[in-house]
């Protein structure tokens, strides 16, 4: 198929298009006034001035945001020799969602990705990466606005890069990627990269999403590409804001830092071959997730501190003809029982099988399983009164089974649909006893169509 560049390497995606400079934003945009009294902003709207908008603090970040923005963009015009490169993608969509039964319909601002990236010197380039989920709006309490990425990076040759700050690492081949929408024919991805789901989901608990120095490359040799990468990056005890405000004398205490005087270590090694792309990905790093279990389960506190988590991932896809496969394996587990008995892990997989039938139209079935071994502590009353806890075994089986297509209308613009449908089974169980005493089953499905575009 003459054309289809996205089949060389990376099967399952849109052909890949080339990162033009976006138009610098007029200094005309820049809001007139902008006045701070008490903890609260009144704007001034430059259409109607004598017209005021008072803000709280919660929206007062955003505001400083689009504000800050805007400057950047005035900065940049007068840099020409430097100039800033600001693009993004989006991917809205309509769908419609039947849960054992109950039907509903809605649109949704799924993602929204605002890139920043300049070159800062030969081989140096900086890159800003910031991530709107699921219709985001402070004020009526939707979704989520992250700062994804902020990196700065150095290219001594395709042999050896590396980069210094936050950012995604490479793990397993969707990893890197899994926010470029447009580059994806997915409307929903593979579970465990799906960020619309991370409000329920805990989505680094199965993959790597944040880290903050890492080395990588591509050596040649006898006509394969050999992949390496390494990266550190904090453990998964980071303290949140929550935390500090719950803890005493939290004034003197930050979040986002972590608790421990460990890293989370990882590495990816692949190789590539004409279509063919493969890899192997592993971190490890030390957890208190479970410190304070000690005092319900009468266990020894030693048991809860600095349980080892253990990654491990592969990746495989290739093309063959017109025909496209990706699969992906991974798996994450604390390699201490919490209790006799009692485990935590998670283990998931897809497999997705496409055919091109043209360089615009890319159709796909895919099947994927994601499983969830954890604990859970209850509490009941024994015959003098007492409250006695107890941790049981809980499983969680998700299957998914999905179909769809995507249609490249041109470089910038893309359209999908997809059929998703989903069995969820939660067994619970004694310690130590295979046969449950809880179980239940549901099924969901949901039928969606959306646009994805390059900007």
């Amino acid at each position: 198929m003459n054309g289809a560049v996205s089949k060389t390497v990376e099967p399952l995606r849109a052909p890949r298009v080339r990162i033009p400079a976006s138009p610098l934003l007029d200094s005309s945009n820049i809001f007139s006034l902008l006045i701070v009294r008490y903890g609260q902003i009144i704007l001034p709207c430059g259409l109607f001035p004598k017209i005021g908008y008072r803000m709280g603090r919660k929206e007062i970040r955003l505001v400083c945001f689009v504000l800050g923005f805007n400057i950047i963009g005035l900065c940049s015009a007068r840099g020409e020799d430097l100039p800033l490169k600001i693009f993004g993608y989006f991917q809205t969509e309509l769908r419609q969602d039947n849960d054992s039964g109950h039907a509903s319909n809605s649109f949704l601002l799924q993602q929204l990705n605002l890139f920043l990236q300049r070159d800062l010197a030969t081989d140096w380039t900086s890159f800003v990466n910031f991530e709107i989920i699921n219709s985001y709006s402070s004020f009526r309490d939707w979704g989520s606005f992250n700062l994804e990425e902020a990196w700065v990076s150095y290219r001594s040759s395709d042999q050896f890069k590396f980069k210094v700050g936050l950012q995604i690492p490479e793990f397993n081949n969707l990893n890197i990627i899994k926010n470029r929408t447009p580059l994806l024919p997915y409307i929903f991805r593979p579970i465990i990269y799906e960020t619309s789901f991370g409000e329920s989901i805990n989505l680094d608990v199965l993959t790597p999403n944040r880290a903050y120095a890492q080395i990588y490359g591509s050596i040649p040799s006898h006509g394969l590409k050999i992949d390496y990468a390494g990266f550190l990056g904090n453990s998964s005890n980071v303290r949140t804001s929550e935390q500090v405000r719950a803890m005493a004398g939290g004034n003197s205490l930050q979040s986002g830092v972590d608790t421990t005087n460990g890293f989370m270590v990882g590495t990816r090694l692949g190789i590539r071959y004409k279509g063919l792309k493969a890899g192997f990905s592993t971190t490890h790093e030390k957890s208190n997730t479970f410190v304070g279990v000690e005092n319900f389960l009468n266990q020894p506190a030693s048991n809860y501190t600095y349980i080892p988590l253990v990654r491990l991932g592969s990746d495989l896809s290739f093309n063959w003809k017109d025909f496209a496969v990706e699969a992906e394996y991974a798996d994450a587990r604390f390699t201490r029982d919490i209790a006799p008995g009692l485990k935590v892990e998670a283990e998931f997989f897809y497999v997705t099988l496409g055919y091109y039938f043209n360089d615009y139209l890319f159709v796909y079935g895919s099947l994927s399983q994601l499983r969830i071994e954890e604990f859970v502590i209850d509490a009941s009353v024994d015959s003098v009164g007492d409250t006695v806890y107890s941790g049981f075994a809980m499983e969680t089986d998700v299957v998914l089974s999905a179909a769809g297509f995507s249609y490249t209308f041109n470089e910038r613009l893309t359209f999908k649909g997809q059929m998703l449908l989903a069995d969820l089974d939660e067994k619970r169980a004694l310690p130590n006893n295979p046969n449950p005493y809880y179980r239940t089953s549901r099924g969901i499905d949901r039928y969606a169509v959306a646009v994805s575009i390059f900007f």
